[in-house]
Protein backbone atom coordinates (compact mmCIF):
# COMPACT_ATOMS: atom_id res chain seq x y z
CA UNK A 1 0.00 0.00 0.00
CA UNK A 2 2.82 2.40 0.92
CA UNK A 3 4.56 1.72 -2.41
CA UNK A 4 1.35 2.58 -4.28
CA UNK A 5 1.13 5.87 -2.40
CA UNK A 6 4.76 6.68 -3.21
CA UNK A 7 4.28 5.74 -6.85
CA UNK A 8 1.20 7.95 -7.00
CA UNK A 9 3.15 10.90 -5.56
CA UNK A 10 5.94 10.24 -8.01
CA UNK A 11 3.65 10.15 -11.04
CA UNK A 12 1.87 13.33 -9.93
CA UNK A 13 5.23 15.03 -9.48
CA UNK A 14 6.41 13.97 -12.93
CA UNK A 15 3.21 15.37 -14.49
CA UNK A 16 3.62 18.63 -12.57
CA UNK A 17 7.25 19.19 -13.58
CA UNK A 18 7.55 21.49 -16.56
CA UNK A 19 10.91 22.00 -18.13
CA UNK A 20 11.53 25.33 -19.79
CA UNK A 21 14.15 25.68 -22.50
CA UNK A 22 16.59 27.35 -20.12
CA UNK A 23 16.11 24.87 -17.23
CA UNK A 24 18.98 22.51 -16.57
CA UNK A 25 20.10 19.48 -14.62
CA UNK A 26 22.60 20.26 -11.91
CA UNK A 27 25.43 18.01 -10.74
CA UNK A 28 23.06 16.44 -8.21
CA UNK A 29 20.82 15.31 -11.06
CA UNK A 30 17.94 17.55 -10.05
CA UNK A 31 16.12 19.99 -12.27
CA UNK A 32 16.94 23.66 -11.69
CA UNK A 33 15.22 26.80 -12.96
CA UNK A 34 17.18 28.59 -15.64
CA UNK A 35 15.92 31.98 -14.44
CA UNK A 36 16.44 32.00 -10.67
CA UNK A 37 18.92 29.09 -10.47
CA UNK A 38 17.00 27.35 -7.69
CA UNK A 39 15.72 23.77 -7.59
CA UNK A 40 12.53 22.62 -9.29
CA UNK A 41 12.98 19.11 -7.93
CA UNK A 42 13.87 17.80 -4.52
CA UNK A 43 14.42 14.40 -2.94
CA UNK A 44 12.14 13.23 -0.15
CA UNK A 45 12.16 10.12 2.01
CA UNK A 46 8.84 8.44 2.67
CA UNK A 47 8.31 5.08 4.36
CA UNK A 48 12.00 4.28 3.98
CA UNK A 49 12.15 5.07 0.26
CA UNK A 50 13.47 8.14 -1.53
CA UNK A 51 11.69 9.78 -4.42
CA UNK A 52 12.31 12.82 -6.57
CA UNK A 53 9.30 15.16 -6.47
CA UNK A 54 8.33 18.56 -7.74
CA UNK A 55 9.16 21.63 -5.67
CA UNK A 56 8.69 25.33 -6.28
CA UNK A 57 11.62 27.40 -7.40
CA UNK A 58 12.11 30.94 -6.10
CA UNK A 59 10.68 32.76 -9.11
CA UNK A 60 7.61 30.50 -9.18
CA UNK A 61 7.07 31.14 -5.46
CA UNK A 62 7.35 34.89 -6.06
CA UNK A 63 4.83 34.57 -8.89
CA UNK A 64 2.45 32.57 -6.68
CA UNK A 65 2.87 35.06 -3.82
CA UNK A 66 2.13 37.97 -6.19
CA UNK A 67 -1.01 36.22 -7.45
CA UNK A 68 -2.11 35.55 -3.89
CA UNK A 69 -1.51 39.20 -2.93
CA UNK A 70 -3.51 40.40 -5.96
CA UNK A 71 -6.37 38.07 -5.05
CA UNK A 72 -6.35 39.20 -1.42
CA UNK A 73 -6.31 42.86 -2.48
CA UNK A 74 -9.23 42.22 -4.83
CA UNK A 75 -11.18 40.54 -2.01
CA UNK A 76 -10.32 43.44 0.29
CA UNK A 77 -11.59 46.02 -2.21
CA UNK A 78 -14.81 44.04 -2.71
CA UNK A 79 -15.38 44.01 1.04
CA UNK A 80 -14.65 47.73 1.30
CA UNK A 81 -17.16 48.49 -1.47
CA UNK A 82 -19.75 46.34 0.30
CA UNK A 83 -19.11 48.01 3.66
CA UNK A 84 -19.41 51.47 2.12
CA UNK A 85 -22.51 50.59 0.08
CA UNK A 86 -24.37 49.17 3.09
CA UNK A 87 -23.01 51.39 5.86
CA UNK A 88 -23.13 54.85 4.26
CA UNK A 89 -26.81 55.67 3.90
CA UNK A 90 -26.31 59.33 2.96
CA UNK A 91 -24.27 59.42 -0.25
CA UNK A 92 -22.89 62.91 0.33
CA UNK A 93 -20.84 61.38 3.16
CA UNK A 94 -18.83 59.51 0.51
CA UNK A 95 -17.01 62.77 -0.24
CA UNK A 96 -16.14 63.36 3.42
CA UNK A 97 -12.56 62.10 3.39
CA UNK A 98 -9.25 63.30 4.82
CA UNK A 99 -8.09 63.73 1.22
CA UNK A 100 -10.71 66.47 0.87
CA UNK A 101 -9.80 68.17 4.16
CA UNK A 102 -9.03 71.85 3.50
CA UNK A 103 -6.74 72.01 6.54
CA UNK A 104 -8.59 74.96 8.13
CA UNK A 105 -9.17 73.07 11.38
CA UNK A 106 -5.90 71.19 12.02
CA UNK A 107 -6.68 70.42 15.67
CA UNK A 108 -9.93 68.58 14.95
CA UNK A 109 -8.43 67.02 11.82
CA UNK A 110 -5.52 65.65 13.84
CA UNK A 111 -7.85 64.31 16.53
CA UNK A 112 -9.99 62.58 13.89
CA UNK A 113 -6.93 60.97 12.27
CA UNK A 114 -5.67 59.76 15.63
CA UNK A 115 -9.08 58.31 16.43
CA UNK A 116 -8.81 56.22 13.25
CA UNK A 117 -5.25 55.15 14.06
CA UNK A 118 -6.21 54.09 17.59
CA UNK A 119 -9.64 52.71 16.78
CA UNK A 120 -8.80 49.30 18.24
CA UNK A 121 -8.37 50.97 21.64
CA UNK A 122 -11.38 53.22 21.08
CA UNK A 123 -13.59 50.23 20.35
CA UNK A 124 -12.22 48.14 23.22
CA UNK A 125 -12.98 50.93 25.68
CA UNK A 126 -16.23 52.11 24.07
CA UNK A 127 -14.84 55.60 23.45
CA UNK A 128 -16.98 57.74 21.17
CA UNK A 129 -16.97 61.39 20.17
CA UNK A 130 -19.54 64.16 20.45
CA UNK A 131 -18.65 66.69 17.74
CA UNK A 132 -20.52 69.89 18.60
CA UNK A 133 -20.57 73.41 17.24
CA UNK A 134 -22.49 75.82 15.05
CA UNK A 135 -23.96 74.94 11.67
CA UNK A 136 -21.40 74.75 8.89
CA UNK A 137 -18.29 74.23 11.02
CA UNK A 138 -17.47 70.76 9.64
CA UNK A 139 -18.85 68.43 12.31
CA UNK A 140 -20.46 66.10 9.78
CA UNK A 141 -17.39 66.30 7.55
CA UNK A 142 -14.96 65.10 10.21
CA UNK A 143 -17.34 62.38 11.39
CA UNK A 144 -17.54 61.22 7.77
CA UNK A 145 -13.75 61.36 7.43
CA UNK A 146 -13.44 58.97 10.36
CA UNK A 147 -16.10 56.66 8.95
CA UNK A 148 -14.62 56.48 5.45
CA UNK A 149 -11.05 56.01 6.73
CA UNK A 150 -12.15 53.14 8.98
CA UNK A 151 -14.08 51.48 6.15
CA UNK A 152 -10.88 51.64 4.08
CA UNK A 153 -9.30 49.59 6.87
CA UNK A 154 -12.09 47.00 6.68
CA UNK A 155 -13.95 48.25 9.77
CA UNK A 156 -17.75 48.09 9.62
CA UNK A 157 -19.28 51.56 9.99
CA UNK A 158 -22.91 52.66 9.89
CA UNK A 159 -23.28 56.39 9.22
CA UNK A 160 -26.63 58.13 9.06
CA UNK A 161 -28.55 61.21 10.20
CA UNK A 162 -31.18 61.23 12.92
CA UNK A 163 -34.12 61.94 10.53
CA UNK A 164 -33.00 59.26 8.09
CA UNK A 165 -32.48 56.73 10.89
CA UNK A 166 -35.92 57.36 12.35
CA UNK A 167 -37.48 56.98 8.90
CA UNK A 168 -35.69 53.64 8.48
CA UNK A 169 -37.05 52.42 11.79
CA UNK A 170 -40.56 53.65 11.00
CA UNK A 171 -40.57 51.84 7.63
CA UNK A 172 -38.87 48.65 8.81
CA UNK A 173 -40.97 45.49 8.72
CA UNK A 174 -38.87 44.05 11.54
CA UNK A 175 -37.67 46.88 13.75
CA UNK A 176 -35.88 44.59 16.20
CA UNK A 177 -33.89 43.00 13.37
CA UNK A 178 -32.84 46.45 12.14
CA UNK A 179 -31.77 47.44 15.65
CA UNK A 180 -29.72 44.26 15.97
CA UNK A 181 -28.11 44.98 12.62
CA UNK A 182 -27.19 48.53 13.64
CA UNK A 183 -25.67 47.25 16.88
CA UNK A 184 -23.54 44.75 14.97
CA UNK A 185 -21.41 47.51 13.40
CA UNK A 186 -18.02 48.32 14.89
CA UNK A 187 -18.87 52.03 14.83
CA UNK A 188 -22.14 53.94 14.43
CA UNK A 189 -22.12 57.60 13.38
CA UNK A 190 -25.31 59.58 14.05
CA UNK A 191 -25.43 63.04 12.53
CA UNK A 192 -27.52 65.94 13.82
CA UNK A 193 -28.57 64.86 17.30
CA UNK A 194 -31.21 67.33 18.44
CA UNK A 195 -32.82 67.60 15.00
CA UNK A 196 -35.22 64.74 15.72
CA UNK A 197 -38.94 65.33 15.66
CA UNK A 198 -40.26 66.07 19.14
CA UNK A 199 -42.59 63.07 19.20
CA UNK A 200 -42.71 60.37 21.81
CA UNK A 201 -42.03 57.73 19.15
CA UNK A 202 -38.95 59.52 17.73
CA UNK A 203 -37.44 60.18 21.13
CA UNK A 204 -38.01 56.61 22.30
CA UNK A 205 -36.47 55.10 19.17
CA UNK A 206 -33.40 57.30 19.39
CA UNK A 207 -32.92 56.36 23.04
CA UNK A 208 -33.27 52.68 22.17
CA UNK A 209 -30.47 52.93 19.57
CA UNK A 210 -28.10 54.82 21.85
CA UNK A 211 -28.86 52.52 24.76
CA UNK A 212 -28.37 49.38 22.67
CA UNK A 213 -24.94 50.63 21.59
CA UNK A 214 -24.15 51.33 25.24
CA UNK A 215 -25.18 47.85 26.33
CA UNK A 216 -23.26 46.21 23.48
CA UNK A 217 -20.18 48.21 24.57
CA UNK A 218 -19.61 49.60 21.07
CA UNK A 219 -18.79 53.25 20.32
CA UNK A 220 -20.85 55.94 18.63
CA UNK A 221 -19.87 59.27 17.13
CA UNK A 222 -22.56 61.94 17.32
CA UNK A 223 -22.74 65.43 15.88
CA UNK A 224 -24.96 68.19 17.22
CA UNK A 225 -25.53 71.93 17.19
CA UNK A 226 -26.33 71.75 20.90
CA UNK A 227 -23.62 72.63 23.39
CA UNK A 228 -22.95 69.76 25.85
CA UNK A 229 -23.66 72.08 28.78
CA UNK A 230 -27.19 72.51 27.42
CA UNK A 231 -27.78 68.76 27.44
CA UNK A 232 -28.53 68.97 31.15
CA UNK A 233 -31.30 71.48 30.37
CA UNK A 234 -33.14 69.16 28.00
CA UNK A 235 -36.80 70.10 27.51
CA UNK A 236 -38.05 66.71 28.76
CA UNK A 237 -36.89 63.71 30.74
CA UNK A 238 -36.87 61.45 27.67
CA UNK A 239 -34.33 63.59 25.83
CA UNK A 240 -32.29 64.03 28.99
CA UNK A 241 -31.97 60.25 29.15
CA UNK A 242 -30.55 60.28 25.60
CA UNK A 243 -28.16 63.13 26.26
CA UNK A 244 -26.93 61.66 29.54
CA UNK A 245 -26.16 58.35 27.81
CA UNK A 246 -24.34 60.14 24.96
CA UNK A 247 -22.19 62.11 27.40
CA UNK A 248 -21.38 58.87 29.22
CA UNK A 249 -20.17 57.26 25.99
CA UNK A 250 -18.73 60.22 24.06
CA UNK A 251 -16.04 62.82 24.66
CA UNK A 252 -17.21 66.32 23.61
CA UNK A 253 -15.09 67.97 20.90
CA UNK A 254 -15.74 71.57 19.91
CA UNK A 255 -15.65 72.16 16.15
CA UNK A 256 -15.26 75.79 15.11
CA UNK A 257 -14.79 77.61 11.84
CA UNK A 258 -16.81 78.08 8.69
CA UNK A 259 -16.12 75.06 6.51
CA UNK A 260 -19.44 75.23 4.66
CA UNK A 261 -18.97 78.93 3.96
CA UNK A 262 -15.45 78.31 2.70
CA UNK A 263 -16.70 75.52 0.45
CA UNK A 264 -19.37 77.85 -0.94
CA UNK A 265 -16.81 80.55 -1.64
CA UNK A 266 -14.54 78.06 -3.41
CA UNK A 267 -17.43 76.90 -5.59
CA UNK A 268 -18.38 80.49 -6.40
CA UNK A 269 -14.79 81.21 -7.45
CA UNK A 270 -14.72 78.09 -9.64
CA UNK A 271 -17.97 79.15 -11.33
CA UNK A 272 -16.64 82.66 -11.88
CA UNK A 273 -13.45 81.26 -13.43
CA UNK A 274 -15.44 79.00 -15.71
CA UNK A 275 -17.75 81.77 -16.86
CA UNK A 276 -15.36 84.70 -17.11
CA UNK A 277 -11.87 83.23 -17.02
CA UNK A 278 -9.63 82.90 -20.04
Amino acid sequence: MYEAIIDGISKTAEQAITENSDDYRNADGLLYCGKCRTAKECVIELFGKTKTVRCICTCEKEKDDAEKARFEEMQKQIRIRQLRSVGITDKKILAYTFKNDDGNNPQVSDLARRYVERFGDMKANNCGLLLHGDTGTGKSFYAGCIGNALIDKGVSVFATSVPRLLNQLFDAENKNALLRDICSYDLVIIDDIGAERATEYAIEQLYTIIDERYKSNKPVICTTNIEPQAFSNAPDIQRKRIYDRILEMCTPVKVEGQRRKAAGQAKAKMLNDLLYGN
